[in-house]
């Protein structure tokens, strides 16, 4: 069974039949199933909600079946989704500064740095603005580093946003000119 495939079949089950299908699903390919997850809750939150908060606990459970680092790290980043959907700001932002950090533990700058894509909207959110900016410079740097063009555009139109919020028009339009 692919991962996207089990990923959907552990969405529509219980908690009892989601324990089942983990411990039946092959240990080795659990890294694959975190990151299709993931990417649910990446892809869902803002349509979504209650499948994202779904994913969050999946991943939170195949992570509490496992002792993957990344696993966790991704179980984090989830939660860390599921948290800015319920508005739930700090506990999203210290969820996703526990993805951030363990992915660095693992040597994985990139998805370090996604996480932050989550953790500048959280920011915002709550008002601190300069915190958001910073997080986003440096989540751009390391997307630049890595050629990561979407996601460093992405990035510079948050910023850009940020910006325009705090009627700083020259800034603003210096990042999304950039993002373009």
């Amino acid at each position: 069974m692919e991962d996207v495939e089990l990923a959907e079949r552990l969405l529509a089950a219980g908690e009892a039949e989601r324990v089942q299908l983990l411990r039946e699903h092959d240990a080795a390919a659990a890294v694959p199933l975190a990151q299709a997850l993931r990417d649910i809750c990446r892809n869902s939150w803002n349509a979504e909600p209650v499948r994202v908060v779904a994913a969050a606990e999946v991943l939170q459970l195949l992570a509490n079946l496992s002792d993957e680092p990344e696993i966790q790290a991704h179980a984090d980043w989830g939660l860390g989704i599921a948290a800015l959907t319920k508005g739930q700001m700090e506990p999203a932002i210290a969820h996703l500064d526990q993805a951030a950090a363990a992915f660095h533990q693992i040597n994985q700058p990139y998805p370090a740095a996604s996480t932050q894509i989550s953790k500048l909207m959280a920011l915002a959110i709550l008002g601190r603005y300069d915190e958001a900016i910073e997080c986003g410079l440096e989540a751009r740097a390391v997307f630049i580093e890595q050629s990561y063009v979407l996601e460093a555009g992405q990035m510079e139109h948050n910023i850009g946003n940020i910006y325009w919020r705090r009627d700083r028009y020259l800034e603003a339009e210096q990042f999304l000119s950039a993002a373009c």
